[in-house]
Formats: structure tokens, C-alpha cells, sequence
């Protein structure tokens, strides 16, 4: 092997690989298992920075769905708090409880039952005489048919 160092490697680096081929000539046994143990360092730490990134992703992807659960929680309390504010003021025009709601149809309904439409009022009622021409007219009817 060569003293030389490539150009990308640093001090370090190069201190390191003099060391390694001295070891080499000394300890050839010694220098091999080095090697293999960096080597294998280097693959386990390569699948720990892959596993690192697996879960900095799957955390990033959480944060998102939590983010966009909150904002629908929110939308969801602005919308109860509209419904309850909504319910609140058609309910405060009557009496308390749902008696006074009850009351309040009653009422309107006894006022539409009692008012007279324009109709009636102009239609006068029939006479004698035109309650029995219309009584004649419809039994004519009836029996023409």
C-alpha cells in the first residue's frame, strides 16, 4: 500500500492511514480486524442515519395530520359556539323552557284560527231564496250524473 493520500482526505485521515499500514506491516491480524470493525461501523451507522430519516419523516407526517386534526377541532368549536349562540337567541324571545316555546305555537296557532281572511269578509251570506236555488242546482247535478 502507498503512503500517499488522496487528495480529499484530511490530516486526520491521513494520520489514520499511516497508522493503519504501519499497524499492516507490524500486525497484519490486528490491522485486518480494524478495518473489518470500521467497516462494519460504518454500514451500522448508515442504517441508523436511514432509520433517523425513516422517523424524522414519519414525525413530520404526525405534526401534519395533529396540525390539520386542531384546525378542524377548532372549526368544529367555532360552529358548536355559533349553533349555541344561534339556539340562545331563538329561545330568549319567549318564555324560559319549552313550556313557553309550546305556549308561543299555541298562541300563534289559536291567532291563525281565529283571523278572518279578506274573502270572507267581503262574501256576504246567502238568502233564503239562494240557499234553495243552490240546493236545487246541486241535486240536479247529482242526479245527472
Amino acid at each position: 500500500q502507498a503512503l500517499t493520500s488522496s487528495p480529499d482526505s484530511t490530516s486526520s485521515e491521513t494520520s489514520t492511514e499511516c497508522l493503519m499500514h504501519l499497524l499492516q506491516q507490524c500486525d497484519p491480524k490486528t490491522a485486518t480486524s480494524i478495518k473489518d470493525t470500521v467497516e462494519r461501523h460504518k454500514k451500522e451507522l448508515v442504517e441508523i442515519e436511514d432509520e433517523l430519516q425513516s422517523r424524522v419523516a414519519s414525525v413530520a407526517t404526525h405534526r401534519a395530520k395533529i396540525e390539520r386534526l386542531q384546525s378542524e377541532l377548532a372549526l368544529l368549536g367555532a360552529q358548536d359556539l355559533g349553533l349555541r349562540h344561534a339556539l340562545a337567541s331563538d329561545l330568549s324571545p319567549t318564555s324560559k323552557g319549552e313550556n313557553g316555546t309550546v305556549e308561543g305555537v299555541k298562541r300563534s296557532k289559536s291567532e291563525l284560527v281565529l283571523r278572518r281572511t279578506p274573502r270572507e269578509e267581503v262574501l256576504e251570506p246567502l238568502s233564503a231564496d239562494e240557499r234553495e236555488e243552490f240546493r236545487n242546482k246541486r241535486m240536479s247535478l247529482s242526479l245527472s250524473m
